[in-house]
């Protein structure tokens, strides 16, 4: 009995020490959790209320004459408990970091019913080069198993593999490792001969509003969002080569896809160019070719009302929406193969 009672006297000051670290890394395990999930000016917030709490918790204990055991528990119970109630606020008052920059994924890559034998509903995308993004997969397909795997090219070595998941079914994918300007082959690793794209990264895809491309002058942005397009009317300078980007972010599980198709009049008979049907959000590009001095009507070719106007001005087109007129429409044809 005598040899008990030191043994149990020594065990509880290791076991004290070991407690508290155990709380300790607990909490701040559980406090990372919280600041990782909301945004970076409620995390900056969050935190800095904790660390006031925890000050003022520790004022209280070390004012008090003779500061026990019971105490310092108290003291850390109080800290994890400020920090924690500051973090639950933050996650209900603040969204997660993906909305609070608003952009969301770069693209959407959507695999549709009976997509193991007629691939994704759209086999080119554009990301942004050399800066980490996310890409939003979309498995529509009911009971089938899709995953969306990168790799240098077809048959080469693979970059990325996200996750497989059954449809109908939505994740995101985060790309973190930064993909160089170029194209690279996006393909499904559970059917890889039917489910394959081409995925191309490039400097000034996927921003809010950028210049859209590099494939000639003129380079102008139409942002299609709630079923319409802005701006309606854009230059592009005549006879010149032009691209213009379309920034489409419209949820594709809610608006369906939107393409941008320019035609040669209002009969909408001749088209001259337009991009794929892209699942927002997302972009894609018109590769113009040197059109007249006119008015060209465009328009999405999923949802007819949805238009608008390319005006080709002489010595004109800086990129902006506008109001320059030019005609009803053009002199002159644009070349038979336009190309699109």
């Amino acid at each position: 009995m005598s040899a008990r009672g030191p043994r149990q006297s020594l065990l509880l000051p290791l076991l004290i020490p070991f407690a508290a670290l155990v709380v300790i890394g607990a909490a701040l395990w559980g406090f990372s959790r919280v600041l990782l999930n909301t945004t970076h000016a409620a995390a900056t917030v969050v935190a800095l209320v904790a660390a006031a709490g925890i000050v003022a918790i520790a004022a209280y204990v070390a004012a008090r004459r003779n500061p026990g055991n019971a105490a310092l528990f108290s003291m850390l119970g109080g800290a994890a408990g400020v920090a924690m109630l500051a973090g639950g606020v933050a996650l209900v008052a603040a969204p997660p970091h993906g909305e609070e920059e608003g952009g969301g994924p770069a693209v959407v890559i959507v695999a549709p019913p009976n997509a193991a034998a007629d691939g994704f509903a759209q086999d080119a995308y554009t990301v942004p080069a050399e800066i980490a993004f996310e890409i939003g997969f979309d498995n529509q397909d009911p009971g089938v198993p899709h995953n969306v795997f990168i790799a240098e090219e077809e048959g080469g070595t693979n970059l990325f593999e996200g996750a497989t998941i059954n449809g109908p079914a939505t994740t995101t994918y985060a790309i973190a490792d930064p993909l160089a300007d170029g194209e690279y082959f996006f393909f499904c690793s559970i059917h890889p001969t039917t489910m394959t794209g081409t995925l191309t990264a490039a400097p000034d895809a996927g921003g809010e509003g950028g210049d859209g491309g590099e494939g000639g002058a003129g380079g102008v942005t139409v942002v299609a969002e709630e079923l319409a397009f802005s701006p309606t009317d854009v230059e592009v300078p005549a006879d010149t080569p032009a691209t213009i980007t379309l920034d489409n972010r419209d949820d594709v599980g809610t608006f369906g896809q939107h393409n941008l198709a320019v035609y040669q009049d209002d009969s909408f008979a001749t088209q001259i160019a337009a991009t794929d049907l892209i699942s927002g959000p997302g972009t894609g590009t018109v590769e113009l070719p040197p059109i007249a001095e006119g008015s060209y009507p465009f328009r999405c070719d999923v949802h007819p009302t949805m238009l608008g106007t390319v005006n080709a001005v002489a010595g004109g087109g800086e990129g902006e929406g506008g109001d320059a007129g030019g005609g009803d429409a053009a002199e002159e044809p644009p070349p038979d193969d336009p190309g699109g």
